[in-house]
């Protein structure tokens, strides 16, 4: 099973983010009492676990997804003069 796992993820690398996302918001939602983990906090949690179990991800999807989108614009500064 392990061994069908890491195929899988070496054959789609972009899997393996997308299982990080998925269970990272999932497991983010529920709240005991008043204390709720948060979504991003459980997705880099999951992609440790994930890292942890063996999952590799290519560095060519680790730089496509960086460098990929171009970076919004900052807002101008009302400081200025």
């Amino acid at each position: 099973m392990t061994a069908y796992l890491h195929a899988f993820f070496a054959a789609a690398p972009l899997a393996a983010i997308a299982l990080a996302l998925g269970l990272g918001c999932l497991c983010g939602k529920p709240r005991i009492r008043t204390f709720g983990l948060g979504s991003v906090a459980a997705t880099l949690l999951v992609a440790i676990a994930l890292g942890q179990v063996g999952v590799k991800v290519s560095d060519e999807v680790k730089i496509s997804s960086t460098v990929g989108r171009p970076l919004a614009p900052l807002p101008p500064s009302r400081n200025q003069v």
